[in-house]
């Protein structure tokens, strides 16, 4: 069986294959990464992945550890930027990437479309090409827009609408997407899809920390509640002085700068330690020491870091928003706490 996958691949795991004009920024879905190479193993599946960027120039095709991977130019006319720009994509429609993207189908001929998200193009792709296809629910644009909305997700809304109302088949996480797809299409097929977790989550051993460490890991944006996180940490150090907070991930470096400059205007800054982008490894290693694990999101469906803390055994704690909630068990995996609450993630952290 020939399966195509319409996925945003992490590019910086193909660079030993790819040949690049510029810098391949570390993406993330590692999940799909796992998930292709488990589905790869399988003999019955010839796997193609087609994904796109403009760090490339025209299109690229390679094997690598049994994928028929396809890699497409799509960057801003004249200036070689990411479609983002002047949210270029959106306003077109995708035209030039639909249209690029169905020549490749209908050379590769797959058997069935697996589109991994309603976020990009990929999903409306799989629907103009006719042929059987899934598409994976990842994030909602109608959901994430209402608590941080955008002028390049407006633009998006009509695009996602069509995907949700046409498509038959999806694949969901939680009770939370499941929902919401029937909601735009009662009549819908839903299929239980979790992602693919790293097996480096599930068998580093936990460790003893000579204090009491939380952790996050996630995008550096206002919508994982890292705001909220940082001002919970003087009620914490108040009544465990040792305390220790470890943040891993990235984002803009004008908001991550403030809320720098907050924890030194705080006298808290000592009790952070910021580590950027990390890999698995370091974060697996970061887990296992980890008291507690906190993303006080505004907005989610199934994030990737909480279920890989889940998968090594550490306390969570996070919100009721979206799919959350079908992730946690309060009280037996971890503590769910209301959205943008500063007092309860501090008391929360301290049970």
């Amino acid at each position: 069986m020939r399966v195509l996958w319409l996925a945003p691949y992490p590019l910086q795991e193909l660079t030993e294959k790819l040949s690049v004009r510029r810098a391949v920024a570390a993406g993330t879905g590692m999940w799909l990464l796992h998930l292709s190479q488990a589905l790869a193993s399988n003999d019955s599946i010839e796997l193609h992945i087609l994904t796109f960027s403009h760090a490339i120039s025209g299109y690229q095709y390679f094997q690598l550890k049994g994928i028929h991977f396809h890699v497409v130019n799509y960057s801003f006319p004249l200036f070689g930027k990411g479609p983002s720009l002047l949210c270029y994509n959106r306003l077109t429609r995708y035209r030039s990437l639909l249209a690029t993207i169905d020549h490749k189908i209908r050379e590769i001929q797959p058997d069935l479309i697996h589109a991994h998200g309603t976020e990009e193009a990929y999903s409306l792709a799989a629907l103009k090409s006719g042929l059987p296809s899934v598409t994976s629910i990842q994030g909602i644009i109608h959901e994430i827009n209402r608590v941080a909305p955008t002028f390049e997700f407006r633009l998006q809304l009509p695009i996602e609408r069509v995907c949700l109302e046409k498509h038959q088949h999806f694949g969901c996480r939680t009770q939370w997407d499941s929902a919401l797809v029937r909601r735009f299409n009662p009549s819908a097929v839903i299929h239980y899809m979790p992602e693919a977790i790293n097996p480096l989550y599930f068998y580093t051993p936990r460790q003893t920390s000579e204090c009491p460490t939380i952790t996050f890991v996630g995008g550096l944006v206002d919508r994982k509640g890292i705001g909220v996180l940082i001002q919970a940490i003087p009620a914490v150090i108040k009544q465990l002085p040792n305390a220790k907070f470890i943040i891993i991930g990235s984002g803009n470096q004008a908001y991550v700068n403030s809320l720098k400059a907050w924890a030194n205007q705080q006298g808290i800054a000592g009790h952070i330690s910021w580590q950027g982008s990390q890999t698995p490894a370091v974060i697996a290693a970061t887990l296992a020491r980890s008291s507690v694990y906190v993303l006080p999101t505004f907005m989610d469906n199934s994030p990737n870091s909480l279920c890989e803390a889940m998968a090594m055994g550490v306390p969570i704690i996070s919100t009721e928003v979206g799919g959350v909630p079908s992730l946690i068990e309060t009280g037996h995996t971890g503590f769910l706490i209301p959205v943008d609450n500063v007092t309860r993630l501090s008391q929360a952290i301290l049970q």
